[in-house]
């Protein structure tokens, strides 16, 4: 028997028992037949139809292997012996009365219960009401039931996509078996139901009981519902998401003292916060305060009623993305939102644009689709038989295959799923409200027109009376043109006081604090006149003044290196890279050129950093030997010391940040791939992809295959991962399945030889070499899935288990 059809099964008793109940406890004047007919017009001829039809549901399909099933298909067959014994009573009445109507015979059948015939069943049927509340109660609680294991296996895929569905199975779980929990309680004054006696308990009680039992049959119904839903709602979800999909919101980091909260405070918050800081008078800030409340008023109207879409601008590195993922992720913004949907069901998605990002769909109005519609679906799983109606009905019909369903969720059927839930064409988006928060417009891999075309759209979307879209991005024309200026902050105009506070936030925190307590304020505020509201370069000049008071904290000296710092980023990132002496910098733009040059769909690998002072020995052997593998501990040491280099070579332009990624079943959550070498800011990478800056950095690496010794690195990165340590970290020696493993590392190192370089093509080997030389991957590397329990049975041998 299928676990599903056991809960079906289960309540199709319950539906019986109650039914039977009533007829033979006289309470049948509360009933309305299932085809229809109203109580008044019932006979008894409607009351046999119904109770046959009832008693039809108790025939189950299959064998059962579990105890409890065994048990409850026993039950079943039992209430249909009581069935066609209370229909043989019925037809006679029906005979006898001519079908006349049942409400008319009351007393006539409370007359007839003092039969013994009449009263063995009363009881049998009580008996069974204590039954199928044990029954029940082991189906969902006990550890080999195959009901608890099914439900929990549905309830973990949808956890891992946190589909809203999971509080549903959780919630109703809990409430049923506390239910029958206290339904065992009030019946424990009963004899055990194989007596088939229930003296212990009056009329009036028992009566409470059974009903108790019909609540618990609603609950059991939205049950069996719900997990048959949730799978297919899984499903979908699966399609719609994929890797890194939030990684750039992920990797945002939190705004240091409190900077850019006050966009969404209330008044008296915002004297408070403008008040706050030390050193600063608001007469200095002149009018910036002003335009901060305009900026913040603007923002709390359009979110409480505002209609049309909201538009941050700003200058490269003003701190969009980072004021983006704060009102994203406040919950104030909730709060000011709900005032606008009102009793409507309320929803929020956002997607980051991120062009440094090697996959496609990063920076794609495919992935925008994808993880708007996976972000809106997952917190409203009801609409997705709405948004997918079509794939909704061939998921029910079919069998579970990720691949033969990749076709039901191509790119034009997300792109017109997409369109179908900005449009409300539906009747039932009308009960909902979307607010979608899109960050990095100019990052959108498209053409100027195409950029336009997609922001048009924006525009008219967020003119529907259920949706809202803020959106952020870069003074370019075409974004300045389409918005409205009425609903535009310029970030530049109004980040003065949080540039100040976050400078002296820094300078305060630094350990050379006690150099700089009596200069700190006045370089802050010189820093404030220079920064003309990019943060960024606010950010990197404070940095660079603290480094600069380690080596010499002569406050002159500090003053004369902030007047010589360039006021335009590319200058003072040509000022950070030549103050490096010449071994540093060539290690540098070998660094900065492998970042910039990457064909991979990921960011490097951290590790891969500390082999490059070995690439001339990697390059000459042309495929690098076997490296050796680190024990857990020295990861963490060779990514502090790398974090070092960085810092002292590069001056912080690349840095090291350990990935965030929603499902946590992925290679990438092991330390040894979690850290990625990123660029500080999108800033650095525009700075070096000038065609003459490039070239220059290029001719000091003549002949030199950056796709070559990416792969070359890679393929020692690979050679250096002992996956045994890997599990070990993530799972504690407990393994369970291993092809989540092995999944996401064929996919990691088949991208090195699939690319388009005759170069790369003579790796393919050395790569199949080297992952089949981890041991774990020996045969799992081509078996097909549904062969693999056996192998993994051998692995988990090597393993262990505690």
């Amino acid at each position: 028997m299928e676990p599903l059809a056991a809960i079906g099964l289960a309540s199709g008793i319950i539906t019986f028992i109650d039914f039977s109940w009533n007829i033979v406890s006289g309470t049948i004047e509360v009933y309305q037949s299932c085809t229809g007919v109203t109580k008044e017009n019932a006979r008894i001829g409607t009351i046999i139809e119904d109770l046959r039809e009832y008693a039809d549901q108790l025939i189950s399909d299959g064998a059962s292997n579990s105890k409890q099933e065994r048990a409850l298909q026993r039950l079943a067959a039992q209430c249909s012996e009581v069935s066609e014994e209370l229909i043989q009573k019925l037809e006679k009445l029906k005979a006898k009365e001519n079908n006349s109507k049942w409400h008319s015979f009351k007393a006539t059948w409370a007359s007839m219960r003092k039969e013994k015939k009449i009263a063995t069943i009363e009881r049998r049927l009580c008996g069974y009401r204590a039954q199928i509340n044990q029954r029940l109660l082991a189906l969902l609680c006990e550890n080999q039931s195959n009901i608890r294991t099914q439900l929990d296996v549905i309830q973990h895929e949808a956890e891992k996509l946190s589909s809203k569905s999971v509080q549903a199975i959780k919630l109703l779980r809990q409430e049923i078996v506390t239910m029958l929990s206290s339904l065992n309680g009030q019946s424990a004054r009963c004899d055990s139901s194989s007596s088939g006696e229930d003296d212990g308990m009056d009329e009036e009680e028992q009566t409470s009981l059974f009903k108790s039992l019909r609540h618990i049959n609603t609950k059991l119904a939205k049950l069996e519902a719900v997990a048959s839903r949730v799978p297919r709602e899984t499903r979908v979800l699966q399609h719609l998401y994929f890797n890194h999909m939030s990684s750039r919101k992920y990797n945002i980091d939190k705004p240091a003292a409190e900077s850019f909260s006050w966009i969404l405070q209330d008044d008296k918050a915002f004297q408070k916060y403008c008040d706050s800081e030390e050193g600063i008078s608001l007469q200095e800030l002149h009018g910036y305060v002003a335009k901060m409340d305009e900026s913040r008023k603007l923002l709390t109207n359009w979110l409480e009623d505002g209609s049309e879409a909201f538009h941050i601008s700003g200058k490269p590195g003003s701190g969009k993305s980072t004021l983006m993922k704060l009102i994203c992720e406040d919950p104030r913004t909730m709060e000011y939102l709900k005032r606008w949907s009102g009793s409507r069901n309320l929803a929020l998605a956002s997607f980051f644009f991120w062009n440094q990002g090697n996959d496609e769909l990063q920076k794609s109005l495919g992935g925008l689709y994808r993880a708007i519609l996976f972000s809106i679906l997952k917190e409203c799983p009801q609409l997705i038989p709405e948004i997918f109606p079509q794939q909704w009905e061939k998921l029910s019909t079919v069998s579970a295959d990720l691949v033969y369903e990749t076709g039901l969720f191509s790119p034009p059927k997300i792109k017109q799923a997409f369109e179908l839930l900005m449009r409300g064409s539906s009747p039932k988006l009308s009960n909902f409200c979307f607010c979608l928060f899109i960050d990095g417009l100019d990052e959108y891999q498209g053409s100027t027109y195409d950029r336009r075309e997609f922001a048009q759209q924006l525009r008219d979307w967020a003119r529907m009376p259920n949706i809202k879209i803020c959106v952020s991005s870069r003074e370019h024309l075409e974004f300045m043109y389409v918005f409205s200026p009425q609903l535009r902050i310029q970030l530049q105009d109004v980040t003065r006081l949080d540039i100040y506070r976050v400078s002296c936030f820094f300078f305060r925190k630094a350990e050379c604090y006690n150099l700089l307590s009596g200069i700190y304020l006045e370089l802050t505020r010189e820093i404030l006149r220079m920064a003309q509201g990019v943060f960024f370069w606010a950010v990197l000049v404070v940095k660079s003044i603290i480094n600069e008071a380690f080596v010499d904290s002569d406050p002159q000296k500090l003053r004369q290196k902030l007047q010589d710092t360039p006021e335009e980023l590319d200058e003072l990132y040509d000022q950070i890279l030549g103050s490096l002496d010449r071994a540093d910098r060539k290690w540098a733009d070998l660094a900065l050129l492998l970042a910039l040059k990457n064909p991979f769909n990921h960011e490097m690998n951290a590790m891969c950093l500390g082999w490059l002072d070995n690439i001339d020995n990697i390059k000459r052997q042309n495929v690098p030997s076997k490296n050796v593998q680190y024990a857990p501990g020295e990861v963490g040491q060779r990514l502090e010391d790398i974090n070092k280099a960085l810092l002292a070579r590069t001056k912080g332009l690349l840095v090291l940040h350990k990935e965030s990624v929603d499902c946590p079943e992925k290679v990438w959550h092991y330390s040894f791939f979690s850290t990625r070498v990123h660029f500080f800011h999108r800033t650095v990478r525009d700075y070096l992809e000038n065609t003459t800056r490039r070239s220059r950095m290029e001719a000091q690496y003549p002949n030199f295959d950056f796709s070559l010794t990416h792969s070359l690195l890679r393929l020692a990165e690979v050679s250096s991962f002992d996956p045994l340590v890997a599990i070990e970290e993530h799972t504690g020696g407990r393994i369970v399945d291993l092809d989540f493993l092995k999944d996401n590392l064929e996919m990691y190192a088949m991208e090195a030889y699939v690319l388009k370089s005759p170069s790369i093509e003579k790796l393919r080997p050395y790569y199949l070499q080297r992952l089949r030389e981890r041991g774990i991957f020996n045969n799992l590397w081509m078996t097909p899935r549904k062969d693999r329990s056996s192998l993994r049975s051998t692995n988990l041998a090597r393993v262990g288990t505690p």
